[in-house]
């Protein structure tokens, strides 16, 4: 079948079947009412709640939820409250004021990731006169727990406190994760006093990098104002 112009012309009778898909098809588009419609039956929607503070809300039901298509509501024929995978950073401090704590800390730790999505991506992070991987330099991630008991364990605590610039690290290290939900988890009992980079920095990269950041802060009877202010100043 060829078509010249406006004209179909016939060729062998092998072309039947085109030439009868073709006419049709033309006199559609010839017309000011052609439409091309489908019915779909169901419809499914990934959703995320976070609070006014940026953390995931959890244990959601179905009545908590309104779907409307163009102002109509629509009826939620199924819900389903999943654990999607995240990526996770650990960022401990590991400074000298953490010698009596840090094994409580790696206790929590633990906890923490046996906890998790088994497809959690995890890494970990000490910190304290410097930035300190906890996981090999081949292994970005993972979820193997014999390897993130070595980590939590990898690094004596002493010295001073890079706090922001471990966190940028942190933030840094979650731009890597294929996975679209991004948290870190800090740990720590005091302020930073030696980092490179500013408090000011650090909440702009923060912001940047639409992560989600834990602090937790481990008080001394005697300085609980000043935990306080450090919870304070980072996202929770």
């Amino acid at each position: 079948m060829k078509v010249t112009g406006m004209k179909i012309v016939r060729t062998p009778v092998r072309f039947a079947l085109p030439l009868f898909l073709l006419v049709p098809l033309w006199a559609f588009l010839q017309s000011t009412d052609f439409k091309i419609s489908t019915n779909v039956d169901l419809v499914l929607l990934d959703v995320s709640v976070k609070d006014a503070r940026g953390g995931y809300v959890s244990n959601l039901t179905g009545d908590r939820f309104k779907i409307e298509e163009n102002g109509i509501p629509q009826k939620i024929a199924s819900f389903v409250n999943m654990d999607a995978p995240v990526a996770a950073g650990l960022i401990l401090d590991a400074s000298g004021s953490m010698r009596t704590k840090r094994d409580d800390v790696n206790i929590a730790g633990l906890t923490f990731i046996d906890a998790s999505n088994p497809k959690d991506q995890i890494f970990l992070i000490d910190f304290n006169d410097k930035v300190l991987p906890g996981l090999p330099d081949d292994v970005p991630f993972t979820d193997n727990i014999d390897l993130l008991r070595v980590a939590l364990t990898k690094h004596r605590p002493e010295g001073k406190t890079v706090l922001y610039d471990a966190i940028e690290a942190g933030l840094q290290h979650l731009a890597m994760a294929e996975r679209d939900k991004r948290t870190l988890v800090v740990v720590s009992d005091g302020g930073d006093n030696a980092s490179r980079h500013t408090l000011a920095q650090l909440m702009r990269a923060i912001e940047d990098s639409q992560a989600t950041i834990y602090t937790v802060g481990i008080a001394d009877p005697g300085t609980p104002t000043a935990i306080r202010a450090y919870c304070s100043a980072l996202p929770a």
